[in-house]
């Protein structure tokens, strides 16, 4: 699914907040998926997901030069910074990690994780 759920909605009315109080930053969009379903679904349904969020911050009257959606699909496994949902700091959830484990709760709470998206600086503006 790629529409925007109410949960998804406050945290991108943070992002609104954040462009609005930073006018010249530029921001990427950028969605993943976990492992589950063949690569290319996975490519669309991020790219699809990446333009929901896009869609939605544009409706906020930022304009259009300042963000871009890229979807990653399941390229980039997370890498975690800090301690997380029983997972070490520093391990990448990637399919051959998620494949070792036995654990089925285990194994979804890795899939989650790798369902994200992520928002990134990516430039400014020139005056």
């Amino acid at each position: 699914k790629w529409s925007i759920r109410p949960d998804a909605a406050a945290v991108l009315d943070l992002m609104v907040k954040a462009m609005i109080d930073n006018p010249t930053i530029l921001v990427e969009i950028g969605s993943h998926t976990d492992s589950q379903g063949s690569a290319d679904y996975n490519q669309k349904l991020s790219q699809n997901r990446a333009e929901s969020a896009v869609k939605y911050i544009l409706s906020k009257a930022i304009p259009a030069n300042r963000i871009q959606a890229k979807g990653y699909g399941e390229g980039k496994p997370r890498l975690l910074d800090k301690d997380k949902n029983g997972f070490p700091a520093g391990t990448e959830l990637s399919v051959e990690y998620i494949a070792k484990l036995k654990d089925k709760d285990k194994i979804a709470k890795a899939h989650q994780l790798n369902r994200r998206t992520d928002f990134t600086i990516v430039g400014v503006l020139e005056e």
